[in-house]
């Protein structure tokens, strides 16, 4: 009789053991999305109670400049896509850096672009980001740096907006950031997604512009759904209207 009630006490351990394993296993495949959502919750809790006396810039000369960033250009159309025709990632970048730029303005801020239509390509090719962020640091007046992009994938239904940064440049990255998603979501149905990034895998612009710093990824040009919005007159105002008061929203003047 003991050994049938620890024979059946080890069968049901294994069971219960196999169970866990198993069920472990799946919840990690099946709820892989939702877990991934968790913890980028909490970690972005966490960023925000650490970083939370960098969520708005010190304006200590009372002039603010904001250099705006439209990704590619020039011979560089970046991401293309049979959903945007003759329309080039560039294209859009270049409209909407200046939609949000005449945004800036009109709140009495000052904008340098690092390229726009009348830009003349250098010897050594277009735009490089490197002379991009070198003409940025060169410059002790540039306040902020928002670079402009559009997101493309294989997989068609990854959709969505995102904005990268690294917080190993400058902490104020993260409140640029987070200020930025707040404004876009303010005028969508929609807050962009952050996206801190480790200084050796970080994009270039975020990685070598001393100033604080952040790239957005606009939508996805792969996704029919985000393509007809970046075509959108109206929504590409929206989404500058979100961009410029974000950054409002960040700067503090003294």
């Amino acid at each position: 009789m003991k050994k049938s009630v620890r024979k059946n006490r080890m069968i049901t351990a294994a069971v219960i053991t196999a169970a866990t394993a198993a069920f472990a296993v799946l919840g990690l495949t099946v709820f892989r999305p939702q877990l991934k959502a968790a913890v980028r919750a909490a970690s972005g809790a966490v960023s925000g109670l650490r970083y939370r006396k960098y969520l708005s810039y010190p304006d200590t000369d009372g002039k603010t400049v904001i250099r705006i960033d439209p990704g590619h250009g020039g011979s560089d159309p970046g991401a293309t896509s049979g959903f945007l025709g003759d329309v080039t990632e560039s294209d859009i970048n270049c409209r909407l850096a200046r939609l949000v730029g005449d945004r800036l303005e009109k709140y009495g801020m000052t904008v340098v672009y690092t390229w726009d239509e009348n830009t003349e390509p250098s010897e050594k090719g277009d735009y490089p980001y490197q002379k991009r962020s070198e003409e940025a640091n060169a410059d002790p007046e540039t306040d902020l740096y928002v670079s402009i992009h559009c997101n493309s994938f294989t997989d068609p239904s990854v959709s969505g907006s995102r904005i990268y940064f690294c917080l190993e440049v400058s902490p104020y990255s993260y409140g640029l950031a987070k200020s930025i998603s707040d404004g876009i979501g303010e005028v969508h149905d929609f807050a962009p997604k952050l996206y801190p990034m480790k200084y050796k895998n970080a994009f270039w612009v975020i990685k070598y512009t001393k100033a604080p710093s952040v790239l957005l990824e606009t939508l996805f040009v792969s996704n029919r759904g985000d393509a007809e919005r970046l075509l959108d007159e109206s929504w590409l105002s929206k989404e500058a209207d979100g961009i410029a008061a974000g950054i409002r929203n960040f700067i503090k003047s003294k």
